[in-house]
C-alpha cells in the first residue's frame, strides 16, 4: 500500500530563499516635506499690499484678544519730558499711548470706563524733587507769586509722599496721592476753583471704581460746591467750558439726591441757546436724558 507523504513548504528567510535571493522588497518611500512659507505663492512679501495689511490687522486683533491688559505694558507708554519752572528740575515720566486707551463706555458724569489702561491714574503730574502736582497741561504755566506759596504748601507733604513713584506704572493708590497733591497745589493758584474741583470728582471716580459709595459721594458733594463756584467766575467767553460745568453741577446735584436742584440746573442748560453751538451735541444729548430721568423723581412745585 502506497503511504502519501506531505511534504511541508519550506519557510523562506527574508534574507534569501533555497531557490535563489529573496525578491527584493522595496523600502517605503520618505514622507515628501510639508510645504513652507517660502514655498508660497502669496507669501507677505508678495501678496497684494491690502492683502497684506489686511493679515497684519487679523494678527494684531489676535494679540489683543488675548493679552492681559491690566498688565501695563512698556510699549503702551512713552516718556513725557517735563520740567518744573521754580527749581528748573525736568524729568521723564510715564504717559500712557492715546492707541492704547480703549473706553468701553462713559458714565452720566463723564466718567470714562477703560478696558486695560486706566487714563485717570495718569492725568497729573508729580515732581519727583518737590511732589508739585499739577495736570500737564499747566505743569509748567507757575505765574510770579505762585512758586513761593506753592513751595511753602508741598513741602510738608513731601516727605510723607518722596518714596512714592509718580514717574512709572500707577495705581488706585498713586493716582488717589496725586490728584490729594495737586489739590494742594492748585489751591495756592489763582483761578483755581475749577480745577480743584475737577479733582476731587476724579477723587470720586476713583471711589466708585473701588466700590466705595460712601466716600464717592462725599467727594462728589465737594466737587459740585467747586463747580458752583467756578460757574460765577467763568469768563463769557468760556461757553463750551460753561455748558459742561453747568451739565456737571446739575448731575451732581442728582448724585448726592438733591433732585429739586438737579432740575433747575439742567432746565437752565435747555433753556439757554448755546446747546446750539457747535461741539455741544454731547452735552445736549446728556442733559436731556438727565431731564428726562428727574422728571419722575422730582417732587411737583409748592410740595
Amino acid at each position: 500500500m502506497l503511504v502519501a507523504t506531505v511534504v511541508s513548504a519550506p519557510v523562506v528567510p527574508a534574507s534569501g530563499g533555497l531557490f535563489g535571493p529573496a525578491i527584493p522588497v522595496p523600502e517605503p518611500e520618505s514622507a515628501a516635506p510639508e510645504p513652507g512659507d517660502e514655498d508660497s505663492l502669496t507669501a507677505d512679501d508678495q501678496v497684494p499690499p491690502r492683502e497684506a495689511e489686511r493679515r497684519a490687522a487679523e494678527a494684531a486683533a489676535r494679540e489683543r484678544a488675548t493679552t492681559d491688559r491690566t498688565v501695563p505694558r512698556a510699549e503702551t507708554f512713552y516718556p513725557k519730558n517735563l520740567e518744573y519752572p521754580v527749581y528748573r528740575n525736568r524729568f521723564a515720566t510715564h504717559a500712557p499711548r492715546e492707541q492704547f486707551i480703549e473706553i468701553e463706555g462713559r458714565d452720566s458724569d463723564l466718567m470714562e470706563r477703560h478696558r486695560g489702561i486706566n487714563r485717570l491714574y495718569y492725568e497729573v503730574v508729580v515732581c519727583p524733587k518737590c511732589s508739585f502736582a499739577a495736570f500737564a497741561e499747566d505743569f509748567a504755566r507757575l505765574v510770579t507769586g505762585e512758586d513761593e506759596a506753592v513751595t511753602l504748601a508741598n513741602a510738608p507733604l513731601h516727605a510723607r509722599v518722596a518714596s512714592l513713584d509718580f514717574l512709572g506704572f500707577r495705581d488706585a493708590r498713586l493716582a488717589q496721592s496725586a490728584f490729594e497733591l495737586a489739590i494742594v497745589a492748585y489751591g495756592q493758584r489763582r483761578s483755581s476753583h475749577r480745577k480743584v474741583a475737577s479733582l476731587n470728582h476724579r477723587l470720586a471716580w476713583l471711589a466708585r471704581q473701588a466700590g466705595n459709595a460712601a466716600r464717592e459721594k462725599r467727594f462728589l458733594d465737594t466737587a459740585l460746591k467747586g463747580y458752583m463756584a467756578a460757574l460765577k467766575k467763568l469768563s463769557a467767553y468760556d461757553q463750551r467750558l460753561e455748558l459742561t460745568i453747568t451739565y456737571l453741577v446739575a448731575e451732581l446735584s442728582r448724585r448726592v439726591d438733591d433732585l429739586p436742584v438737579a432740575m433747575k440746573w439742567v432746565s437752565q442748560l435747555l433753556q439757554g441757546p448755546q446747546l446750539a453751538a457747535p461741539g455741544a451735541r454731547m452735552i445736549a444729548d446728556l442733559a436731556r436724558d438727565l431731564r428726562q430721568n428727574l422728571r419722575p423723581a422730582a417732587p411737583s412745585p409748592g410740595r
